[in-house]
């Protein structure tokens, strides 16, 4: 080993040592916050968690480095330790498109937005009443209404997700097969949002202490969806989830279909949507697709390139569709009594979330800008802000910050915003980087010990 391979390992061991030390403590804090006093039997097993992850990123690192400049077995030749790789600001992936960044940061900007603007502005979602009306004439009318428009428009970050998976999923083909398929979803995707389910869980108390009983109702929760009540945007995470069950075998349908076929799909889920909202029509004569899978769809739909020729049509509809909501929302009434005519799957929300992605797409970036690393490293870990950024809000900022989010504050409104973006990223990356890479380099590893097994 040469001195550059070896400063790159001294570096790498630094690195996660680190890491690991901040993650040990996170959690330490975690607890004491969770239960209001350190139990080291219930800390114990994160711990543990932390203390192997750090010994599996070391043993990786040290095999990087003692075959780096050496073809490996693939024909490549193992790249030495990056903190910039390693905190995501590039991605040398050849189907990497950081359009689609843009897309995943819009979202997560939305859903934050939106949960933020739900506590600086509590009555826009209020039922109408006598206090409530006091409270919105508080607020200054050339205030009110913009905000009331906003919040209705900030549920597309929800719209754009499901799109996304269907913009990133469905066109992939069937080369991996069906079980390589759920074998990764599983890993990247199920797990995580299980470790995150009780992370919630053990923050709200429902894991103190840790027994066969408090285990036994927190999968219990989990798989009865009542997970929601410790945190409730999380039925979004069960539909992506939902969705990606189907996704292999679509994938076998859209790969042999035809785009003038696909056109012609989108049409009907969005003729079945239009039924669905603004009908009395039963869902039991709609078909499967007009759900969110058919959203995800039509996502993959307006992701095609050829569909670039329609994207001033799609930007036009996106636009009479903003301001038939904007001229129709009533700060007023009650949200509850109109909401669902223009959020999620009706079609006036289905119009702009295209006109997001058509904007996003038009036209393939040829050079990058200062900014790029910075999206891509967001786009990256944007799952976990997604996940853990309702934590950060309310326990965080709120409970131990006593942050005051109002609208009142304008500026400070916008700093909480920021603030909580930053603290789910950083929070965020030491829980995978410990917790969830230890969990999913098990689960790996039992995986091809079991196919070593089975040959």
């Amino acid at each position: 080993m040469n001195d550059k391979k070896r400063s790159c390992l001294y570096a790498s061991v630094l690195f996660w040592f680190l890491v690991s030390v901040c993650a040990s403590l996170f959690l330490i804090w975690c607890e004491k916050k969770a239960c209001g006093f350190l139990a080291p039997r219930q800390i114990l097993f994160p711990e543990a968690l932390v203390v192997l992850s750090l010994v599996l990123h070391l043993k990786h690192e040290f095999d990087q480095q003692t075959v780096s400049g050496k073809p490996s077995s693939a024909g490549n030749t193992a790249k030495a330790f990056s903190l910039t790789d390693t905190l995501g600001f590039t991605n040398t992936s050849p189907s990497y498109d950081i359009r689609y960044d843009y897309i995943r940061l819009f979202a997560v900007f939305c859903v934050i937005l939106l949960h933020c603007l739900g506590i600086a502005m509590p009555m826009l979602s209020m039922e109408i009443n006598e206090e409530t009306l006091a409270m919105l004439r508080e607020v200054p009318a050339f205030l009110l209404r913009p905000a009331a428009v906003l919040q209705t428009c900030l549920y597309l970050g929800n719209t754009c997700f499901l799109m996304l998976t269907g913009a990133l999923l469905f066109g992939r083909g069937t080369k991996g097969g069906i079980g390589t398929f759920y074998e990764r979803r599983f890993s990247k995707v199920v797990l995580t949002s299980v470790l995150y389910f009780f992370f919630y869980m053990w923050q709200n108390g429902r894991l103190n202490p840790v027994c066969a009983d408090t285990l036994r109702e927190a999968f219990h929760r989990i798989l009865s969806g009542s997970i929601q009540e410790d945190c409730p945007f999380l039925w979004l995470v069960y539909m992506t989830i939902s969705i990606y069950v189907a996704v292999p075998f679509l994938q076998y349908m859209f790969e042999a279909m035809p785009y003038r076929a696909l056109t012609s799909l989108s049409a009907v889920v969005l003729a079945c949507m239009f039924l669905k909202t603004y009908t009395l029509m039963t869902t039991d004569l709609l078909p499967f697709f007009a759900q969110w899978i058919g959203i995800a769809m039509i996502g993959y739909w307006v992701s095609r390139p050829e569909t670039r020729r329609y994207d001033r049509w799609i930007w036009t509809l996106a636009a009479l569709s903003f301001f038939k909501v904007a001229f129709s929302v009533n700060p007023y009434a009650y949200w509850q009594t109109y909401i669902n005519y223009y959020v999620h799957m009706a079609p006036l929300s289905i119009f702009m979330a295209c006109g997001i992605f058509a904007l996003a797409l038009h036209k393939k970036p040829e050079r990058t800008h200062f900014l790029s690393p910075l999206i891509t490293m967001l786009g990256k870990h944007s799952f976990t802000i997604l996940l853990l950024h309702w934590w950060v809000l309310y326990h965080l900022a709120i409970s131990t910050l006593n942050l005051d989010i109002t609208w009142k504050h304008p500026l400070a409104f916008a700093g909480a915003i920021l603030f909580i973006i930053t603290a789910s990223l950083i929070c965020g990356f030491l829980i995978d980087q410990t917790v969830v890479y230890a969990v999913r380099t098990l689960f790996e590893a039992t995986i091809k010990q079991i196919r070593h097994m089975a040959k």
